[in-house]
């Protein structure tokens, strides 16, 4: 078994509930998914990214009671794509 201390996850963002964003009229598909997550503690620990060197598109937990942390790297298409607004 392998013990390591940082877990890399690839996130691919293509549309869906995880882009969309509350606006004045509804919720719209939105870009910068990295953004919002990096003002949420629970998933962006700030200090650890900065020791780590991260980039931009990479985010890094906080550590977990197991002393484990979670290495998100978000790949986010530039069209985003709802569901309900495809065609085929």
């Amino acid at each position: 078994m392998i013990d390591k201390e940082i877990t890399d996850v690839l996130v691919v963002l293509t549309g869906g509930t995880f882009a969309l964003n509350k606006s004045e009229s509804g919720y719209i598909i939105k870009q910068g998914l990295c953004n919002r997550l990096k003002k949420i503690s629970y998933f962006y620990d700030e200090d650890k990214a900065l020791e780590l060197g991260l980039r931009d598109d990479q985010l890094i937990t906080s550590e977990t009671p197991y002393r484990k942390r979670i290495r998100y790297n978000i790949l986010e298409f530039e069209d985003l794509i709802e569901s309900n607004n495809i065609t085929i």
